[in-house]
């Protein structure tokens, strides 16, 4: 079982290739990704992106899992 850490707090998403960073809610994270709100911007999420919660002091690759109207799915990209 993975521990989700439930989180009311910004986020940000920098898809590939782009240099505008997306605002969205984080709703709850765990080691191997996160639920977050991204509003209307689903449409607008190519992957892979870069996922961050701290103003990009870390940043998490990631990709999109799952999408329910604004609330999506993410799942963080292991680098090796």
């Amino acid at each position: 079982m993975v521990k989700r850490t439930k989180v009311d707090g910004a986020a940000c998403i920098l898809p590939a290739r782009h240099f505008r960073l997306l605002p969205c809610d984080l709703i709850d994270l765990t080691n191997k990704g996160a639920r977050l709100d991204i509003g209307a911007l689903a449409d607008q999420l190519e992957q892979p992106f870069d996922f961050s919660f701290d103003n990009f002091r870390t940043i998490r690759p990631a990709r999109l899992v799952w999408c329910h109207g604004s609330i999506v799915g993410i799942q963080f990209i292991s680098c090796r």
